[in-house]
């Protein structure tokens, strides 16, 4: 590698990851090498009058695993909180202090940024609906958004609505390890993860920010997110066999399975990674960009 190439060098030095198979990268692998399913019927809500009535969820998570100050996140979404767990994996193995006033990691917090592929969270669905239901007018057969307006803000719980914005995982993420460098959220549907990951990788380059915690997190599985990809006819209806509907290659396939999770990536410039007086040698990293 030449001297030029390493002064623009991106390498991983951490990983994590919460997703239907495993809250941890080890477990996730050990599950794709088997070939385990972490498709299911839907329990995260009623969803038995839907015409798709499973989805692939995140079981049995305990943010409290991974935070030791769950009060700070209690408002958090699901996609918020999953990518709580996955940012704290990534950044112990990175060795990134986690939730300290005093870090003794050595890095400077305003190089230290965050670049998350997000979507909305979820809304407080009982609220909402009830909300529309009170405001309907039957005479006039429409609503009275008057109403609407006084039930709502009557009922819904501002710092829960709050989160519905895409960019609070990554103020979760902040919360959690002090950064304070360029944080930036991105909202591109499918593609929105990979973006954040090349865009981090390319402020890196430029100099930006020595370190980036970079990566994803999301859930729509909600009666409002459901009826939406129902109403697209997005979604597969095979709700006799959850585990086989996943066949996006297939001449019989009917649809996406819908899941949910976090997965996050710690990108750092090679100066960065390398360990203090290794000089050229050793780079506490997993791969090269």
């Amino acid at each position: 590698m030449t001297k030029e190439n390493k002064e623009h060098s991106v390498v991983i030095t951490g990983m994590g990851i919460v997703c239907p198979l495993g809250h941890d990268v080890q477990t996730v692998w050990n599950a794709l090498l088997a070939g385990k399913s972490g498709m299911a019927k839907t329990t995260i809500f009623d969803a038995s009058t839907f015409p798709t009535t499973f989805c692939a969820e995140v079981k049995n998570y305990d943010l409290t695993k991974y935070t030791k100050n769950p009060h700070l996140h209690k408002n958090s979404d699901r996609g918020s909180a999953f990518a709580i767990g996955a940012a704290a994996q990534a950044c112990r193995q990175a060795k990134i202090d986690l939730e300290t006033d005093k870090p003794t990691d050595g890095i400077d917090r305003t190089r230290l940024g965050i670049y998350l592929g997000a979507g909305e969270g979820s809304i407080d669905n009982d609220v909402f609906f009830n909300s529309i239901v009170q405001a309907w007018d039957n005479a006039a057969e429409k609503m009275d958004w008057g109403k609407w307006a006084q039930v709502a803000f009557g009922k819904m719980d501002p710092m829960f609505e709050l989160e519905q914005e895409p960019n609070m995982p990554a103020a979760h993420i902040a919360l959690l390890t002090g950064a304070r460098g360029p944080t930036r959220s991105c909202l591109t549907a499918c593609a929105a993860s990979t973006q954040a990951v090349g865009e981090a990788m390319m402020m890196i380059r430029r100099g930006d920010a020595d370190i980036i915690i970079a990566g994803g997190a999301h859930s729509m599985i909600h009666p409002l997110g459901i009826t939406g990809f129902n109403r697209l006819t997005a979604l597969s209806t095979r709700n006799d066999s959850p585990e086989t509907a996943s066949r996006p290659f297939s001449a019989s396939r009917d649809g996406f399975v819908i899941g949910e999770g976090s997965a996050i990536l710690i990108l750092e410039s090679l100066a960065s990674a390398r360990n203090p007086g290794d000089g050229d040698g050793a780079c506490r990293c997993w791969s090269w960009l």
